[in-house]
């Protein structure tokens, strides 16, 4: 969502004045809003970034959300990264004494990250010298290295497992319950897991000409099955595509029915958090459903599962 110029001012100061209560002293507003999420907010404060997070109209709980990125952040700071690969450093953490009321509800923990340069994959400018399928080779690469990674211990558990679980309950349906059943089934004959980041999404991934890429906001990571990283990407397949090529390039593998499995969870939980808001997006978003479960094998769709 976006924060008109009046909402910014309110909400950077607003939460200037709780982490002070919480001792903690960034430079005073104004500050810059860098991004908006389901869940919270980023802000450039001047010396880093400030994430926020709450429970929005996001799937699972605020204090998981931030549990997880922290120790995502956490392990990723002392194992490193491939080469090509970048996360901001957590600088600081915790939650509010009282929580902030923002324009999608109370905001309830926050993080000080460093920045990370670049620009989104989604900004044009990120794309003035470099075509999709290119960029997503070179990516597709890094992400094949770092699933060879050693993952935190303990690790958080499979993040298409939680989503579809999370996703079931907003489900009414009794269509689309069958086929999340069917679906939760499927998930548990997947192959070895591996450490994911679990949102990769254009928003979520800086591109840098020098640095390579950062991969932002890691509230959704966990072991599970390595095609799961590119479950946002069956709607654009013009970056799908390249990652795939590049992911085999770098020693991975895809599996195209755990690829369409995956794809299934993310049209499921898009499904659950977005349907209600028009007609159309829910009969658009029905639709990727019954297609990503068809190439998943399950050949009677959503209709009859």
């Amino acid at each position: 969502m976006s924060l008109s110029p009046i909402q910014t001012e309110t909400l950077a100061r607003a939460l200037h004045d709780a982490l002070g209560a919480s001792g903690i002293a960034p430079p005073p507003p104004p500050w810059r809003l860098m991004g908006a999420g389901l869940r919270g907010f980023v802000f450039n404060t001047g010396e880093g970034l400030l994430k926020t997070v709450g429970q929005g109209r996001a799937l699972g709980s605020a204090e998981g959300a931030a549990r997880r990125e922290i120790l995502a952040l956490s392990h990723l700071q002392k194992a490193g990264l491939p080469a090509g690969l970048h996360v901001p450093a957590l600088l600081d953490s915790g939650s509010f004494t009282a929580p902030v009321a923002g324009p999608n509800g109370p905001l309830s923990h926050w993080l000080l990250l460093s920045k990370v340069p670049g620009l989104p994959l989604s900004h044009p400018r990120a794309l003035a010298n470099r075509k999709p399928e290119m960029l997503g080779e070179e990516l597709g690469a890094a992400l094949a290295r770092f699933h060879r990674q050693r993952a935190p211990e303990p690790a958080p558990g499979d993040p298409a497992a939680r989503l579809l679980s999370l996703a079931r309950t907003r489900l009414s349906q009794p269509a689309l319950q069958k086929a999340a059943d069917a679906l939760a089934r499927a998930l548990d004959e997947t192959g070895m897991p591996v450490f994911l980041h679990g949102d990769l999404h254009l928003d979520n991934i800086l591109f840098h000409e020098e640095d390579g890429f950062g991969l932002l906001d890691w509230a959704e990571c966990g072991m599970g099955f390595a095609e799961g990283e590119f479950r946002h990407f069956e709607t654009r397949p013009d970056w799908r595509d390249g990652l795939f090529r590049g992911y085999r390039a770098g020693g991975g593998e895809i599996d195209m029915r755990r690829y369409y499995t995956g794809a299934a969870v993310n049209a499921f939980a898009s499904y659950a958090i977005e349907a209600s808001t028009h007609i159309r997006t829910a009969q658009r978003l029905y639709g990727l459903i019954d297609h990503c479960l068809r190439q998943a094998g399950f050949e009677a769709g959503a209709e009859e599962v």
